[in-house]
């Protein structure tokens, strides 16, 4: 029997050969996709409270206060896998810091 022309590639061959030479297991390690989740969750935090102090240099200390307390929230929710609760807060932080910008004619912060 022939073999099909998908399969005699290099790369449909590599390709075949660690689909079938992965368990089950090894394929979805949940503490792993765990892990990576709240990795990219606390990246995320952490980008948005670089453009809170981007602008909260020019901001009362009451609007600080409630940048902090935004970005405080997110990142227990990251900590806590509460992915979606941590993106809402994160959201939220950015709405804020959004307006801050506008109410103040800041240009609007980047991070780079």
């Amino acid at each position: 029997m022939p073999t099909p022309a998908a399969f005699r590639t290099p790369l449909a061959l590599a390709f075949a050969a660690a689909l079938f030479a992965a368990s089950p297991a090894g394929a979805c390690d949940v503490e792993n996709l765990h892990g990576e989740m709240r990795n990219v969750c606390a990246d995320f935090v952490q980008a948005t409270r670089a453009l809170a102090a981007l602008v909260g240099a020019r901001v009362t200390d009451a609007e600080r206060a409630q940048l902090d307390a935004l970005a405080e929230a997110a990142a227990r929710h990251c900590e806590a896998q509460r992915l979606a609760d941590a993106a809402r807060e994160t959201a939220t932080l950015g709405v804020l810091i959004g307006r801050l910008e506008a109410r103040y004619g800041l240009a609007a912060a980047a991070i780079n």
